[in-house]
């Protein structure tokens, strides 16, 4: 707690109101910027760390499905979790201007289905063996539900295609799938966000995934979020 300066009166000293009050006063703003000048040594403990009404507080979501989800769209999707309820942490809180959000994920793919794995020469060079995730965060500024994308990562399907390299076309003679199917491959991926904006409430953040061929099917078991708000 912070240090207050109190008064000391002698027998006989008639203390004013002001004076009375001065310590309460003194207490009100110094606690306002605590430093070394107004605090005593020692004076947080891991207890202040550990609660969630402390410095940091903790937001969750572990995935409970019992049978892996199956993403086939183009275009980023929720992922599916128990009951038609998706993989996303609730946050619910108005963060403070330039107050830091730190955000990690993980999870499992399994057994996904590759039909077709070659990376083209052409313009939709790298397209077909690839699939992606993104962190999205759901927020409001007063009015209707928004989103912002927290970040983006994107792994393969399969090894290196053709052998030595991942170039396909009808010319240089390399087999189209050729790569090693990568099954059960963990995905990991971490993120921090700054608020800039003066009035808004974080609502959720919620893990999305697609494929960049709808022939492919990637198919995920497991999946956690972990979204750490860094209080004052």
């Amino acid at each position: 707690m912070a240090i207050v300066i109190n008064n000391l009166f002698e027998d006989g000293d008639i203390p004013t109101a002001a004076e009375l009050n001065q310590p309460y006063n003194d207490a009100a703003t110094v606690s306002q910027n605590l430093d070394t000048d107004n605090t005593a040594d020692n004076w947080i403990t891991v207890a202040h760390l550990a609660s969630q009404t402390g410095i940091n507080q903790l937001f969750n979501f572990s995935y409970t499905g019992t049978a892996p989800e199956a993403v086939t769209s183009a275009s980023y999707v929720p992922i599916q979790n128990d009951g038609g309820a998706y993989s996303s942490v609730a946050l619910n809180y108005a963060p403070e201007l330039n107050e830091i959000l730190r955000v990690e994920c993980c999870g499992l793919q399994s057994a996904s289905e590759a039909t077709q794995t070659y990376d083209h020469t052409t313009a939709t060079k790298g397209d077909r063996n690839y699939y992606a995730f993104r962190l999205v965060l759901f927020y409001n500024d007063g009015g209707a539900s928004t989103f912002l994308t927290l970040g983006e990562w994107g792994y393969t399907f399969t090894s290196m295609a053709g052998g030595n390299s991942r170039s396909f076309n009808t010319n240089n003679g390399l087999a189209n799938e050729t790569g090693v199917p990568l099954g059960y491959q963990t995905f990991q991926f971490s993120c921090a966000h700054i608020n800039k904006a003066g009035s808004r409430t974080y609502e959720k953040i919620e893990l999305q995934a697609k494929v960049m061929y709808t022939g492919n099917t990637l198919r995920l078991t497991r999946n956690q979020i972990i979204a750490v708000r860094a209080q004052r």
